[in-house]
C-alpha cells in the first residue's frame, strides 16, 4: 500500500513538473498579462504545467509551433490565413475581440482616402495581411498609391512629421503622444465595420489530438490568469516591471492595461471564447482582398467549439392556470421590428436575427408556436400592439407611454447607444459639445425622449428606419445617425457604407425585454419564467453568432443589371456627344472656354467660403474650450471655498488658543495634521476635476462612513462656529463607486 502511494506521488510530481514553452508574439508587456498572471500566481502549476514564456525573437510564432520550438504560442488573426494555407494548427482561445492595430495619422489626415501619396510607416506584413490591409482594400488603396517606410516603432519620427501615417497599437503608441500633448488622429478598422480577432492562443493539431485534456487545462488556466490580471491590474503591472521588463514605464503599462480590457470586453464576451462565424467572416475577408482562393478548409481548426453548437434544453415550471392558458391557445402572436438587423428582420419571409434565435429557445421550452407579425416599420409595429393585434413584443424598452398597453419582463439584453458619422469627422468624445447639429433617429424608438431631454443642443430628426438615416448621413444632409452599436456596425458592413464610421458613444444603454399586452397577466408570468430560464451563456452564444457579418453567396443579378444599365447610358452619352462635336465643334469650343472661366471664378469663391468656414469653426472650438475651462475653474473655486474658510478660521483662532494657554506640542501636532488633511483634500480636488475629462476612471470599494467622516473633519471649524453637530450612524457598509465624487457631494450638502 505504501509502495503504491509512493508511485502515485512520484507520478503526480513528474506530471506537475511537465515543461511547456509558450512563444509570445511580442515583448513582455500587459498584452500578455493573462499568461504572466497564470504563471506567477500558480494557475499553470496547479494545472500541471511548468511554463517558460519566450519573448519575440524575430521568428513568426506559428513557424515556432510548426518547427517544434514552442508547444503553445500567441498570434494575430493571421493564424486563420495560416490555417487556410495548410498549416496544421489549432485555435485554442481568443482574448482580444478586436485588433489593437490601427493607423495613427497627422492631424490633417482624417480618412484612408487621404493616404494617397503619403508616407506610411508600417511593416510589410501589416499592409499585406492584417486588418489594416482590409481597410485599405475597402477604399481601393493599392501599394502604389502611397510610400511605405520601414517600421521602426520610433514615435519621434511621427512627432517630427517625418511620416504622415504610422501603424500602431491602441495599447502603446497613443500613450506617448497624449503624454506629449501631440495632436493626432486614430483611424481604426473597427470604425469601418472591419472586425478581426487578436491575441489568439494556438498549438499544433498533432499535440491537441494526442493531449486534448492537457490543452483544455492549459486554456482554462490561461483564462483564469486573464481574469486575475484584469481584476488586479496594478499588481500585475508591478510584476511585469520588476520581474520581466522595464522597457515600458509603470504608467505606460497601466495605460496598456486599461486599453487591453477594452479590447477583451469581458462584460460582453466570455474571456477566451472563439466564435466560429467570426472566424469564417475573417477568412472570407482574406478571400475578398485576394490573399486566398475561394475554396478553403477550416475544419477542426477551433479547439472545442462545442459550446456554440449545444442545443439548450430548458424545462419550465408552470402553475395550473398557466398550463391551462397555453393549452387553450394555438399560437402566440409576436410583434417585431421589420428592419433592425442583426437583432431582427425578415429575409425571404423568414424571421431572422438575435431575437429570432432567442425565441426559438422560448418556443421550445413552452412547446407552443410563436408567430412573428410582419409590419412595414417600427412605428406601425407599435400601432399593432396598441390595437391588440399581437400578444407580445420580442425586443422592446419599458417606457411610461407603452405601459398604457403593455407590461414588461426584466430586460434580457442591454446594448450601448452610438453615433455614426462620415469618416472624415473627428471622434466625438463629448456629445454635449456638439451644438446645433442634426442627428437622425428611428421614429418611435424609446430612447428618443430621454436623449431629447438630456441633449438639448442636438436637433433630432425622426426617420422611418436606419437605412434612411444612414443615407442622410452619407449625403451630408445630417451630421450623424443614432442607434445601437451592433445594429449600426452591421448596417455599415452589410450596406457597404465605406464613407461612414461609428464615431461616438452615449452614456445611456438600451435595455430590451419582452413586452406583453397588459390585459393578460397570465402570459406575462409565463414569458418571465421562460426568459429567466435562458442562461447567460446561451444568450451570449446567440449574440456572438450574429456579431460578425455573414457574406452572401451566389451571383448578384440585381447588381449586374444596374451595372449594365449604367454602361448602356454611358455608351448612349458618348455617341450623342460625338454627334454634337461633329455638328458644331466651333460652338462647343466657345462654350468650353466660357465654362472654364466660370469654373475658375466659382472655384475661387468656393475656396474663399471654405476658408471663412474653417476660421469660424476654429473660433467656435476655441470658445467651447474656454467655456469648459471656465466651468472647471468655477467648480474648483466652489470646492476650495470651504477648506479655505476652514484654514482661515483655524489660523485666526491661533491667537486665542495661545492666550488661553492651549498651545503645546500635542496641540501643534494635531493642528498640523488637520491643516495637512485640508490641503491634501484641496490638492486632490484638482486631480478629481482633472479626471472629469478622462474616460478611464475606475471604481473602487470604499467605506461610506469613513468617506463621510473624512469630509466632515475638513469642515470641523465651520461646523463648530455655527453650532452644527453632525451625528454619524453606527452601522457602516461598503460600496463600489467613485469615492472622491461621493465626498464632493457630501461637502456640497453640508455647505
Amino acid at each position: 500500500m505504501i509502495r503504491l502511494f509512493l508511485i502515485l506521488l512520484l507520478s503526480s510530481t513528474l506530471f506537475a513538473s511537465s515543461k511547456v514553452t509558450l512563444a509570445l508574439e511580442w515583448k513582455y508587456q500587459f498584452e500578455f498579462a493573462g499568461y504572466i498572471a497564470a504563471k506567477e500566481k500558480g494557475f499553470y502549476k496547479a494545472a500541471g504545467f511548468d511554463v517558460e514564456l519566450i519573448e519575440h525573437n524575430n521568428k513568426d510564432t506559428v513557424d515556432m509551433i510548426m518547427d517544434g520550438e514552442a508547444l503553445f504560442a500567441t498570434n494575430s488573426s493571421k493564424v486563420i490565413l495560416d490555417k487556410m494555407q495548410g498549416k496544421d494548427i489549432v485555435l485554442v482561445a481568443n482574448f482580444f475581440k478586436k485588433s489593437a492595430l490601427v493607423f495613427l495619422t497627422q492631424e490633417n489626415i482624417r480618412s484612408p482616402e487621404d493616404f494617397l501619396d503619403k508616407k506610411i510607416m508600417a511593416t510589410e506584413s501589416e499592409l499585406l495581411s492584417s486588418s489594416l490591409k482590409m481597410l485599405l482594400s475597402r477604399f481601393n488603396i493599392k501599394s502604389g498609391d502611397y510610400r511605405r517606410v520601414e517600421q521602426t516603432y520610433n514615435i519621434e519620427a511621427f512627432m517630427k512629421k517625418e511620416v504622415d501615417v504610422m501603424s500602431a497599437f491602441l495599447t502603446n503608441e497613443p500613450f506617448h503622444l497624449e503624454k506629449n500633448n501631440y495632436k493626432f488622429n486614430i483611424i481604426d478598422p473597427v470604425n469601418y465595420g472591419i472586425y478581426t480577432y487578436d491575441a489568439n492562443l494556438i498549438t499544433s493539431r498533432q499535440y491537441a489530438l494526442k493531449n486534448p485534456q492537457r490543452v483544455k487545462s492549459f486554456k482554462e488556466a490561461t483564462i483564469r490568469g486573464w481574469k486575475y490580471a484584469l481584476k488586479n491590474k496594478e499588481e500585475i503591472v508591478d510584476i511585469i516591471y520588476n520581474k520581466y521588463s522595464k522597457r515600458k514605464s509603470k504608467n505606460a503599462l497601466l495605460y496598456e492595461a486599461y486599453k487591453t480590457e477594452q479590447l477583451i470586453m469581458p462584460n460582453v464576451f466570455n474571456i477566451g471564447v472563439v466564435n466560429k462565424s467570426i472566424v469564417e467572416s475573417i477568412a472570407n475577408t482574406y478571400v475578398g482582398i485576394g490573399l486566398f482562393s475561394k475554396h478553403y478548409n477550416l475544419e477542426n481548426f477551433i479547439f472545442e467549439n462545442s459550446d456554440l453548437d449545444k442545443k439548450v434544453e430548458v424545462k419550465i415550471r408552470l402553475n395550473k392556470k398557466e398550463r391551462d392558458y397555453l393549452n387553450s391557445i394555438e399560437e402566440i402572436k409576436m410583434c417585431v421590428d421589420p428592419d433592425w438587423m442583426p437583432f431582427e428582420s425578415f429575409k425571404d419571409k423568414q424571421y431572422i436575427g438575435i431575437s429570432a434565435d432567442y425565441f426559438k429557445l422560448i418556443e421550445k421550452s413552452l412547446n407552443k408556436k410563436i408567430v412573428p407579425i410582419a409590419s412595414t416599420s417600427w412605428k406601425e409595429t407599435l400601432e399593432f400592439g396598441e390595437q391588440r393585434q399581437c400578444d407580445i413584443f420580442s425586443l422592446i424598452t419599458d417606457t411610461p407611454l407603452r405601459r398604457k398597453f403593455l407590461n414588461f419582463t426584466r430586460p434580457y439584453y442591454k446594448f450601448p447607444l452610438v453615433v455614426a458619422t462620415l469618416n472624415n469627422k473627428r471622434f466625438i468624445d463629448n456629445l454635449k459639445s456638439i451644438i446645433n447639429k442634426k442627428f437622425t433617429i428611428v421614429e418611435g424608438y424609446a430612447y428618443l425622449e430621454v436623449l431629447k431631454n438630456k441633449y438639448k443642443n442636438i436637433n433630432f430628426i425622426e426617420v422611418k428606419n436606419m437605412e434612411e438615416g444612414l443615407e442622410q448621413v452619407r449625403k451630408g444632409e445630417v451630421f450623424g445617425h443614432i442607434d445601437v452599436l451592433y445594429s449600426l456596425a452591421y448596417a455599415i458592413e452589410k450596406k457597404h457604407y465605406s464613407s461612414l464610421k461609428i464615431n461616438g458613444k452615449f452614456d445611456e444603454r438600451l435595455e430590451l425585454g419582452i413586452g406583453v399586452r397588459n390585459d393578460n397577466m397570465i402570459l406575462l408570468g409565463i414569458m418571465q419564467k421562460a426568459s429567466s430560464l435562458i442562461d447567460t451563456k446561451s444568450k451570449q452564444n446567440i449574440l456572438n453568432s450574429w456579431l460578425s457579418i455573414k457574406y452572401e453567396k451566389g451571383f448578384d443579378y440585381d447588381l449586374f443589371y444596374k451595372i449594365l444599365a449604367i454602361f448602356v447610358l454611358i455608351i448612349i452619352f458618348i455617341i450623342f456627344r460625338h454627334m454634337l462635336v461633329l455638328k458644331s465643334n466651333k460652338k462647343l469650343k466657345e462654350l468650353q472656354n466660357e465654362l472654364n472661366i466660370l469654373n475658375a471664378s466659382l472655384q475661387t469663391k468656393i475656396e474663399s467660403e471654405i476658408k471663412k468656414s474653417l476660421e469660424k469653426d476654429k473660433f467656435l472650438q476655441e470658445q467651447s474650450k474656454l467655456a469648459a475651462m471656465g466651468e472647471m475653474v468655477g467648480a474648483i473655486a466652489h470646492q476650495w471655498r470651504q477648506p479655505l474658510n476652514s484654514l482661515n478660521i483655524n489660523i485666526q483662532n491661533l491667537d486665542d488658543d495661545y492666550d488661553d494657554g492651549l498651545i503645546n506640542k500635542k496641540f501643534i501636532t494635531t493642528f498640523i495634521n488637520k491643516q495637512s488633511e485640508t490641503i491634501k483634500f484641496m490638492s486632490k480636488t484638482i486631480d478629481d476635476f482633472r479626471n472629469f475629462f478622462r474616460v478611464d476612471k475606475t471604481k473602487e470599494e470604499f467605506s461610506i462612513l469613513e468617506a463621510i467622516e473624512s469630509t466632515i473633519n475638513i469642515q470641523s471649524a465651520q461646523l463648530t462656529d455655527n453650532n452644527i453637530e453632525i451625528v454619524m450612524p453606527e452601522n457602516d457598509f461598503v460600496v463600489n463607486g467613485y469615492k472622491s465624487e461621493f465626498q464632493q457631494v457630501i461637502l456640497n450638502l453640508t455647505t
